[in-house]
């Protein structure tokens, strides 16, 4: 591995200080520009071309305190007014999926208060803990989810109860192929 005095070595001590892996290779892609033209004002001072790397390097200073700065300047930020409307339309959605309950909806009669307040809770807290996830985790494992994905739905149609003609539990798993399908790709 080059030593910090080299562009790469200062690179690459830059970018371990960013945890935010997008903004690792967009923040390392200015250093670097920012980098070669002082090396190429060095060099048209009559500097020879490793003393010319060196002394840019220096000019920019420590790069760990120089990576630290960027990592809190380049941390993703929620967008909470998303959120809070994303939540508000769940918590209408589960308060008219009561009152339809209620009322005696004939295509989900069996559905009782309880259950309908705790799939609005599930369904919030799902929403906030994929808001908040990290997605390239996922990345690495994409074809087994995808692979999970597809059994969960098979099993889900051999094993959960039929209702109206239908298997019950199946028709929730299959909400979920489109945003799997897309990981995948």
């Amino acid at each position: 591995m080059p030593g910090p005095e080299s562009v790469r070595g200062y690179l690459d001590a830059v970018e371990a200080q960013i945890r935010w892996k997008r903004a690792r290779t967009v923040a390392a892609r200015e250093l670097e520009t920012h980098l070669e033209e002082q090396q190429e004002e060095f060099l048209a001072e009559g500097h020879p071309p490793e003393e010319a790397e060196r002394l840019a390097v220096e000019d920019m200073g420590d790069p760990v305190a120089v990576g630290a700065d960027l990592d809190r300047l380049h941390r993703p930020r929620p967008q909470w007014g998303m959120l809070g409307l994303t939540l508000a339309l769940l918590l209408v959605g589960g308060w008219l999926r009561y009152a339809l309950t209620r009322a005696g909806a004939p295509w989900d009669e069996d559905l009782d208060p309880l259950r309908c307040a705790l799939s609005v809770v599930t369904g919030a807290a799902v929403l906030v803990g994929a808001y908040f996830l990290d997605v390239s985790r996922l990345l690495r494992w994409a074809k087994w989810v995808y692979i999970g994905a597809v059994m969960a739905g098979v099993l889900s149609l051999h094993l959960s109860p039929n209702v109206n003609n239908a298997s019950y539990f199946t028709r929730y798993v299959v909400l979920f192929y489109p945003a799997v399908y897309a990981l995948w790709l």
